[in-house]
């Protein structure tokens, strides 16, 4: 595939080569071309200012104690998006180095490009399983949906150049983990769908981005009663996810439709 079309930003610790091996064997045969982002470590990394973390907003969000790894999971991505922007490609697959590449992989991409001028951002991977709003086919396995519900992850996501200039500059500061930030796309502006299923998955051994050590958490819960405002904040987000990718996924499909029924 043309690198001037589509281009992969793999993010890898440096202290993480075997995971950089591991993406490096999965994408030696594949028509794509890639580079790596060295990712923003959180063992070496001290507070960020308030303009790049919001600290008093973080704990109000989260409702618990900040992780510098998270902070460099999510200053990771940032630079991964500017690296994208940097290079001359007209869209990017930003991939954490614990993704897997599903044999689909390729086929979804390019069936995603050939509908891009209806998308800003498409998740190939997530938890949970979210509700979603069915769009229309991307090949004969896979759907282009509206997930309508919660869908953590942000270990493999395609995007435009308009969209990642508006996530670099709508992310900042940082007041929520990475993967729940990106997913708001009405605060950014941007359509955002997703694939299911899903062709590229997580490994199981979890994201060294965010835990640092194997099995290390984010960072302590705060006590149940200082944390009502995250109760407030969650039920405010779930309204607004509903409300925004419920009328983004009606749009599309029925647009869609429409457009296939249009005389030629």
């Amino acid at each position: 595939m043309d690198s001037d079309l589509l281009r992969a930003f793999v993010i890898n610790l440096d202290r993480a080569p075997d995971r950089l091996d591991s993406m490096r064997d999965q994408l030696r045969d594949l028509p794509l071309s890639w580079q790596r982002v060295a990712a923003v470590d959180g063992v070496s990394l001290r507070l960020p200012p308030p303009d790049v973390f919001d600290a008093e907003g973080y704990r109000w969000r989260a409702g618990r104690q900040h992780s510098l790894n998270e902070i460099g999971c999510y200053l990771s991505h940032i630079k991964a998006l500017k690296a994208f922007l940097e290079a001359e490609s007209r869209f990017g697959l930003i991939l954490e180095d614990d993704a897997v590449l599903g044999p689909d992989t390729m086929p979804v991409l390019a069936a995603l490009l050939a509908e891009a001028p209806d998308w800003d951002v498409v998740k190939l991977s997530w938890f949970h399983r979210p509700l979603r709003i069915p769009v229309r086919s991307i090949g004969p396995n896979h759907q282009l949906v509206s997930l309508i519900t919660r869908s953590s992850a942000a270990d493999a996501y395609l995007v435009n150049r308009s969209a990642a200039a508006a996530m670099i500059g709508g992310l900042l500061p940082m007041r929520v983990p990475y993967d729940h930030a990106f997913d708001r796309a009405w605060q950014l502006g941007i359509r955002m769908f997703g694939v299911h299923p899903t062709p590229i998955r997580q490994r199981g051994y979890g994201s060294t981005l965010v835990t640092g050590v194997e099995g290390q958490t984010p960072g302590p819960k705060f006590p149940w009663w200082r944390r009502g405002s995250v109760l407030a904040y969650r039920v405010h987000n779930e309204v607004m996810r509903l409300a925004y990718y419920t009328r983004l996924g009606l749009a599309a499909r029925f647009r869609g439709r429409s457009e296939t029924a249009a005389p030629g």
